[in-house]
């Protein structure tokens, strides 16, 4: 549970950085409002329209009030990178450097104090995230916040495919208001509606995600990612191993996979990388989810 916690806020936090950038929000990156959840496109409104639009049928006058909003949160949000430049720049090194070390100490108080900095960051967000809110109709709204949850519910599901009796019933057990918050909920209720064949699916896709985080410096192609997806698939069924034995035979597989670059972008950017399929504490400390971007 703990672990699943700590992954959810670092997809919270990395919403922060991306817009700090003028990036684009991801899967469930966004803030506790509707407005910054889907689509949202850092500084340019268009995706943002686009996409909601997509869902909910947006009129003219809302992307135009859609649009003034962005503009105003755009101008906000520099004005904060500008002001706090130093104190972000300084949080920023002190995070990558305490993962670098493997110091746990060192990076629970390195995050605490990322928080902290970008802080007032999240506020402006959630002020226009309200706003964006407040543009809609009520039934707009409950179109968006159900395609939220339900987008939620698919990245936890790792690539399950639900029947519509089995959504209905993990959305049952979440809060529709905050996806993210309900992330323990969500998972809990998948695995009591899931069948075996859901749930190995699922356990395969977590070891997956879990291989291109540790490697994700050597930024594995998509061919590669599908054939580390297809070794996880059969690990997952091979009841003769321990979970740290197939996490190990997965990484193993996956270095016989990279290429020299790719290695060498390891070493590189990660001195120490544990090769050689070990597992706990070889994890790239780059992965933008952990790692902030600074503005």
């Amino acid at each position: 549970m703990k672990r699943f916690a700590l992954i959810a806020a670092a997809l919270v936090l990395s919403c922060g950085m991306a817009l700090a950038d003028g990036g684009q929000p991801l899967g469930t990156r966004g803030g506790d409002g509707v407005g910054v959840w889907v689509g949202d496109g850092g500084a340019n409104p268009a995706n943002y329209i686009k996409n909601v639009d997509a869902i909910v049928g947006l009129t003219d006058a809302q992307k135009q009030s859609i649009t003034d909003i962005y503009a105003q949160r755009a101008k906000d949000v520099s004005n904060f990178n500008t002001t706090n430049a130093d104190k972000l720049k300084a949080a920023g090194k002190e995070i990558s450097d305490a993962y670098k070390s493997g110091d746990q100490d060192a990076i629970a108080k390195a995050q605490g104090d990322y928080q902290a900095a970008y802080a007032p960051l999240q506020d402006i967000l959630k002020k226009y995230s309200g706003q964006l809110d407040r543009v809609l109709t009520s039934v707009q709204t409950a179109k968006l916040k159900d395609y939220r949850l339900t987008q939620v519910i698919d990245r936890i599901a790792n690539g399950a495919k639900l029947t519509d009796q089995q959504m209905k019933a993990v959305k049952a057990a979440a809060d529709p208001d905050n996806p993210t918050g309900s992330w323990q909920a969500i998972r809990d209720a998948i695995e009591n509606v899931a069948t075996p064949e859901q749930k190995a699916g699922m356990a395969a896709g977590r070891m997956t995600e879990s291989v291109r985080t540790r490697y994700w410096n050597a930024q594995l192609t998509a061919d590669q990612l599908k054939q580390v997806s297809a070794a996880a698939a059969k690990l997952v069924n091979d009841d003769s191993l321990s979970a740290q034995e197939k996490a190990s035979k997965l990484n193993v597989a996956t270095e016989a996979l990279l290429t020299a670059d790719q290695k060498a972008a390891m070493d590189k950017t990660h001195p120490g990388f544990k090769w050689g399929g070990e597992v706990g504490g070889g994890q790239s400390a780059q992965n933008p989810a952990l790692v902030p971007h600074n503005p």
